[in-house]
């Protein structure tokens, strides 16, 4: 799975993994198991109103920040991002 993440790009970024490290994580990725997937709609955001694509941003103090039900504008969606979590994002 690792090395399937890091290829597309969503691998772990060097400058996290310090503050990974003091966590006592060795990731930011999370793999779901359960065999219902209605537990992971539930666990992911209980406002998901089901199968249709679901968008969701959470803030560091895990503060939903964003909800989007359906498709997104990739263009919107970014300057979204970057609008609510611009204070954090350091590229």
């Amino acid at each position: 799975m690792k090395a399937f993440l890091e290829k597309r790009g969503i691998g772990l970024l060097d400058k996290l993994k310090p503050s990974l490290k003091a966590e006592g994580r060795t990731t930011n990725s999370n793999i779901f198991k359960e065999a219902d997937a209605n537990a992971l709609v539930k666990a992911l955001d209980p406002a998901w109103p089901g199968p249709l694509p679901h968008t969701i941003l959470v803030g560091s103090n895990d503060e939903t920040l964003l909800r989007h039900n359906g498709p997104v504008n990739g263009e919107e969606l970014r300057a979204t991002i970057l609008e609510k979590m611009g204070r954090f994002y350091q590229s």
